[in-house]
């Protein structure tokens, strides 16, 4: 299992009520506890710090629908849809920690949005 949990540009790589603190490599539990962290390369850009934007793939967009429109592709593929990462905003890095309390709170967080899918994908 990974050490953060993220969705991919619609989730925060914490827990709700969790903070960082760059400069202290700390993170802070939303009852003030505080575990060590580490930098590690955004997951959602691999380090490049632009992703993107999901307003424009977040459906998905299939090989299909590139050939059928060389330009868009051209666009697509050149970089004029990219945005800021909205997770390390731009910086390339993001804090993770391995702490048991990190992990818990990231797994019970990462339960409950499938859950929320879940329901979404039923009409709820």
């Amino acid at each position: 299992m990974s050490n953060y949990h993220t969705d991919k540009r619609t989730q925060s790589l914490h827990p709700p009520g969790w903070t960082m603190d760059e400069s202290k490599l700390k993170l802070i539990d939303d009852e003030g506890g505080e575990y060590p962290a580490t930098r590690i390369v955004c997951p959602t850009c691999n380090g490049s710090g632009s992703c993107v934007n999901p307003s424009i793939d977040s459906g998905g967009i299939s090989g299909e629908q590139m050939d059928d429109d060389p330009e868009f592709r051209a666009d697509y593929f050149g970089g004029r849809y990219d945005i800021a990462c909205p997770h390390c905003k731009g910086q390339n890095v993001v804090l993770s920690c391995k702490a048991p309390e990190y992990l818990d709170a990231c797994r019970d967080e990462a339960s409950y949005q499938a859950e929320i899918e879940a329901e979404r994908r039923m009409g709820c």
